[in-house]
């Protein structure tokens, strides 16, 4: 059988703070890809964006094709 070795208390306390660095950032990471995708600020080029032109433009073309 296979002896284990034991992480030191010390060594425990690193990762933990390690872990807890990486989770902190991991969620402020994860907030700014959710607020960007949801658009909760709305300060920015998104306002003003024509956001349906491409959907118009697209119809305009076919009818312009169909004519």
């Amino acid at each position: 059988m296979v002896e284990k070795t034991r992480y030191s208390d010390e060594e425990l306390e690193e990762f933990k703070e390690i872990i807890l660095k990486k989770l902190d950032k991991a969620l402020k990471d994860y907030e700014v890809l959710k607020s960007s995708i949801t658009q909760d600020q709305s300060n920015d080029t998104m306002d003003t964006s024509p956001t349906f032109k491409v959907l118009e433009e697209g119809a305009t073309t076919l009818s312009k094709e169909e004519s």
